[in-house]
């Protein structure tokens, strides 16, 4: 069983979801980035990754390069641990994808569907509201 999941959804949001209790090493991101470049190729789209059902992460995961070379992504987070190693991650991307850390779905989703983010935002940028459910 893969560790992570890929869709899109009906608004043309691509999710990458992290299954329940997976602990995210090097080969788990360099796995998911490369399932993103290639179902993305053709058709790029804001991006989604759910961390929120992680366990744990090695900080050799948050060295790994960009999924995409342009565009928007949100990192969905609850916890401090993945706050702070999703920060160190979107230190190594390139500046032509904003970005940002968020703990609520709904507000990532709005971010990543608004025309706000013509410009990077900083790697510090964290959502402060409360998480919402794990549904799609």
């Amino acid at each position: 069983m893969s560790a992570f999941t890929f869709h899109r959804r009906a608004d043309g949001v691509a999710v990458l979801r992290h299954r329940e209790g997976i602990r995210v090493t090097r080969a788990i991101t360099e796995a998911a980035v490369a399932c993103v470049r290639t179902e993305m190729a053709a058709e790029p789209a804001p991006l989604l990754v759910d961390l929120r059902a992680v366990t744990d992460a090695t900080i050799d995961s948050a060295l790994v390069g960009p999924a995409q070379d342009e565009g928007r992504v949100a990192l969905l987070v609850d916890n401090f641990l993945l706050q702070l190693l999703s920060r160190e991650f979107m230190k190594h991307n390139d500046d032509r994808v904003s970005r940002r850390v968020f703990r609520d779905e709904e507000l990532a989703l709005q971010w990543l569907l608004s025309a706000e983010c013509a410009s990077p935002s900083s790697p510090s940028s964290v959502s402060s509201t409360s998480r919402s459910t794990r549904s799609a």
